[in-house]
């Protein structure tokens, strides 16, 4: 009786169609086995349930935050390379307004969701920007407005404690933000 279950078994699934294996971002995930090697997860042990709590809201902000400074990002580069497609005198006479039309068309598509973002995720969104554009915050208001507009922000940005003049890090103080990234991505 044993050998009539398992010859049945045997003929059933070596019939069978097996689907392809797919990860959670929907690649598929055939290549591990041609490469010859699988892959490598770390595993994250945390301290106490406060820090794990800590991690998995920043997590939650940084999804939230990332497409945004994904955009911010596109779109300055598309402006850069408009801007860099004109002659330098077409430049130095259409710079601001072309950058305060793209910055009103920005507002009136995001200005409700920006609105509703909290200080601490305003402050990861710079972070974010300065990682997408490789300028901090306050280069980049400098440089689209103007010195003065750059140093009011800069005070205020104090105030709430952050510093627009800080460089994204990956390798330092926003390393947890680097690894949710590369693992978003």
């Amino acid at each position: 009786m044993k050998t009539y279950i398992i010859l049945a078994l045997t003929i059933l699934f070596s019939n069978a169609n097996f689907s392809q294996c797919v990860d959670p971002f929907g690649k598929p995930c055939d290549y591990i086995y041609q490469v010859g090697q699988l892959p490598t997860y770390t595993i994250r042990v945390f301290k106490n349930n406060r820090s794990k709590n800590q991690y998995y809201k920043l997590v939650a902000k940084v999804k939230k935050v990332y497409p945004y400074a994904q955009i911010v990002g596109q779109r300055l580069l598309e402006c850069e390379t408009q801007l860099a497609s004109m002659s330098t005198e077409q430049r130095n006479i259409n710079s601001k307004k072309y950058y305060k039309q793209v910055e009103d068309q920005i507002k009136t598509e995001f200005d409700k969701d920006m609105r509703r973002l909290t200080v601490f995720e305003g402050q990861l969104l710079i972070k974010l920007i300065d990682r997408e554009c490789s300028r901090t915050g306050y280069n980049l208001v400098k440089d689209l407005r103007n010195g003065f507009t750059a140093w009011g922000y800069q005070q205020f940005a104090r105030i709430c404690g952050t510093n627009l003049k800080k460089s994204y890090d990956p390798h330092g103080d926003d390393k947890d933000i680097e690894e949710i990234i590369t693992f978003l991505i």
